[in-house]
């Protein structure tokens, strides 16, 4: 994603397949991009976001092959606290570049390139910059454990005005108090179709989505296909869908959010979003 002209590279899994360790269990490879060579076609990345510390957002297989490119080696890394075993095993953890936010912590992150060329120009003109603030996002443990996160970014302020708002997160869990304060924001990337055990929600459906949206008040909302996957496995067998598109598509319908555009984006392919 490109947003100020600050490219960031969120939850990747661009390596092999998702195993979280345990491919007897579970393994989950994407239906329309090839399992490698992914991280070659990357382009110049400004910024690696990590929501969660779980395998499904700090990709072991991906962190490790990135720890392997050059290319990555000064790119900073905002990540929850969950995430900092990974990214140590990985070889990505290095303390210069790697920043921990906990919930309503935030941080500021440019172009590297950007910034490289107009120190190298002697000019004084501003370099943009996107402000990261973290959110209290997906509860994956007990009710004791701390949340992971959700980010919401803005262009900084001495950039107001010239790059849309966007908050992201994963599993359609959230504060309501929390993003009331920080609405309106103008794109929400989200799930809009849930996943579930027999005895819990792994992400929330649409009924939680549609009420997301209202809440944020975004002018686009851009899903989140995590199903899109084929899976194997034992636990692949007790994963069941929770809920249709069609189901969030009628729930933004009869919601305050009506006039909300919705924009569903090809993997692999550049799109602009137009706010």
């Amino acid at each position: 994603m490109t947003t100020n002209g600050v490219t960031i590279l969120i939850d990747p899994i661009l390596e092999g397949p998702l195993d979280f360790g345990i491919p007897q269990f579970y393994t989950g490879k994407k239906k329309n991009l090839p399992p490698t060579a992914l991280i070659d076609a990357l382009p110049p990345i400004d910024c690696i976001l990590i929501t969660q510390g779980l395998d499904d957002h700090a990709h072991l297989r991906t962190l490790t092959k990135l720890a392997s490119d050059s290319r990555f080696e000064n790119v900073p890394i905002v990540a929850p606290p969950s995430a900092k075993g990974t990214l140590e095993e990985s070889g990505m953890l290095r303390p210069s570049n790697v920043q921990f936010l906990r919930h309503g912590e935030r941080t500021t992150v440019g172009s590297i390139h950007t910034m490289d060329e107009k120190l190298s120009s002697a000019t004084t003109s501003t370099v943009p910059t996107i402000d990261i603030r973290a959110t209290a996002g997906a509860l994956v443990g007990p009710p004791w454990q701390t949340r992971e996160n959700g980010y919401i970014l803005r262009p900084s302020s001495n950039d107001s005005g010239r790059a849309p708002s966007i908050y992201i997160e994963p599993h359609v869990e959230f504060q309501e108090q929390e993003l009331r304060r920080e609405a309106p924001v103008d794109v929400v990337i989200t799930p809009i179709v849930g996943q579930r055990l027999p005895i819990l929600d792994l992400v929330y459906g649409p009924e939680q989505a549609v009420k997301l949206v209202n809440l944020l008040r975004p002018k686009v909302v851009i899903p989140m296909m995590n199903s899109n996957v084929d899976d194997s496995g034992i636990a692949s067998a007790l994963v069941s869908q929770n809920g249709e598109v069609h189901d969030f598509y009628s729930g933004l319908e009869n919601s305050p959010a009506r006039q909300t555009k919705i924009q569903m984006l090809t993997p692999g392919k550049d799109e602009i979003v137009e706010t």
